[in-house]
């Protein structure tokens, strides 16, 4: 990014990675700059530019844990915290999607306002997600299929190409049956691979035992 020509630009003062290092927020003159890494290019991209008047130099910049929010420190002593997401959506009216970055989301449960984070650990962008018996989710990329227990919040990601057309058995608590194409994977919540896995046509939760 090559700001040489433009007089309004002075000396940049601070910068902040997001949790997934996709968003770079970097602070200026009067203003800050966001920019976004694009994975299918792939480069740095300048997303947007906020000006703030009579801010001064921004002193501060820190991303909140699950970079849902960004907070900004400027010369004169203000403190300032801003809303982060690229889109939000509702599910089924009970819960809230807060796409935080293409590879993070935040699941709200709207009634108690639990949350939990869906994350590609891999980078991939989270293209789908859904909810089963209000409580286990199933997050798709094109590479992987994340699997999650909204409960104990853990999440795993295994690589997966699937059909589209898997089953999901979420019967057992501490482990999810996918069945696709004649074949069973067993995953257990909070561990990135797939633990077992047979050939079969029958699928039923009393074939398995923990």
């Amino acid at each position: 990014m090559d700001y040489s020509k433009d007089e309004k630009v002075k000396e940049f003062t601070q910068a902040a990675f997001n949790s997934t290092g996709e968003t770079a927020i970097v602070g200026n003159f009067n203003r800050f700059y966001v920019y976004n890494y694009n994975s299918k290019r792939p480069q740095w991209d300048e997303i947007c530019c906020k000006q703030i008047e009579n801010y001064y130099s921004v002193t501060a910049v820190a991303w909140k844990a699950d970079s849902s929010k960004i907070g900004f420190g400027s010369l004169c002593g203000s403190v300032d915290v801003f809303d982060v997401c690229l889109k939000k959506a509702k599910y089924k009216g009970k819960f809230e999607f807060t796409y935080v970055s293409l590879s993070q989301v935040i699941v709200k449960r709207i009634d108690s306002g639990h949350k939990t984070i869906l994350k590609s650990e891999a980078g991939h962008e989270i293209t789908k997600i859904n909810v089963y018996q209000d409580r286990f989710l199933v997050g798709n990329s094109h590479d992987s299929i994340l699997l999650g227990d909204m409960e104990t919040g853990k999440i795993s990601e295994i690589p997966w190409r699937g059909s589209g057309n898997e089953k999901f058995d979420f019967s057992n608590p501490n482990v999810c049956m996918i069945f696709n194409a004649g074949e069973l994977s067993i995953v257990e919540y909070g561990v990135n691979e797939i633990i077992g896995t047979c050939r079969t046509e029958h699928l039923h939760p009393n074939l398995i035992s923990t």
